[in-house]
């Protein structure tokens, strides 16, 4: 399973820095820290601070993975 984080993760990333957005925006966007983001970033789940945000991460990928526009709001 922790492929699958790390492919997402790597996936947002290359998407953010396409799209040339900062950390600090998205964080000031979606009210997620900037160390839970680049957490996601990395593929690193386990450490995101709360068990909501692990849920709302799982979900989150199953729209990811369902979408043919990824990341439309990230």
């Amino acid at each position: 399973m922790k492929e699958v984080y790390i492919e997402i993760g790597q996936t947002l990333k290359n998407y953010r820095l396409k799209r040339k957005l900062s950390l600090e925006k998205i964080s000031n966007n979606t009210k997620i820290s900037i160390q839970n983001l680049n957490n996601i970033e990395n593929g690193n789940l386990h450490l995101i601070a709360g068990e909501f945000y692990q849920r709302s991460f799982k979900i989150g990928r199953a729209h990811v993975w369902n979408s043919s526009h990824v990341l439309i709001s990230y």
